[in-house]
């Protein structure tokens, strides 16, 4: 199967959207809602194969991001786990590029430590508990590495169109 070219513009709108799916994903997994709770963790995975597949930066932004709340114990419902090994099984069936080992470990600790932190962000401490609700972390590093030209300007915008419609 050959991958479908996908502009940059459009990938940043499938990120966007898989930000939304992911979060419907998490919400009615909470709610026991399981067929939308599936139908939106296998959307989000098929997005993400797809997206994976237009360039290995991007793979390693979504794998990288599976990996840290991995760490994180965040997918704690089989649907979210339906959803890792389905983004797996999509990447593979749209011939994805491996990702850049580097990209996938700054990204896998910077979205642990947000995870980490936004789960601890009810703590006493008022700066703590604002400045991890909107998990900084993430959108910290990935500016950064985008100031840095370490990644593409397109690529920091579709990290950012994700986090932020998450």
């Amino acid at each position: 199967m050959h991958t479908i070219a996908v502009s940059s513009e459009l990938q940043l709108l499938i990120f966007s959207v898989s930000g939304v799916t992911l979060k419907l994903a998490d919400h009615w997994g909470e709610l026991g809602r399981k067929f939308p709770a599936y139908f939106s963790a296998i959307l989000t995975a098929g997005s993400f194969g797809l997206l994976a597949a237009q360039d290995p930066l991007n793979g390693a932004l979504i794998f990288g991001l599976l990996l840290g709340v991995i760490v994180a114990q965040k997918v704690d419902r089989m649907n979210l786990s339906v959803g890792v090994i389905a983004t797996i099984l999509f990447a593979i069936l749209f011939q994805a590029p491996l990702p850049a080992l580097w990209l996938i470990v700054i990204v896998a600790c910077a979205a642990a430590l947000d995870e980490v932190g936004h789960d601890r962000s009810t703590d006493i401490s008022y700066w703590y508990r604002v400045m991890f609700r909107f998990r900084p972390i993430l959108k910290f590093v990935i500016i950064s590495l985008g100031i840095l030209t370490w990644i593409p300007f397109h690529i920091m915008f579709n990290v950012l169109g994700f986090d932020l419609a998450y």
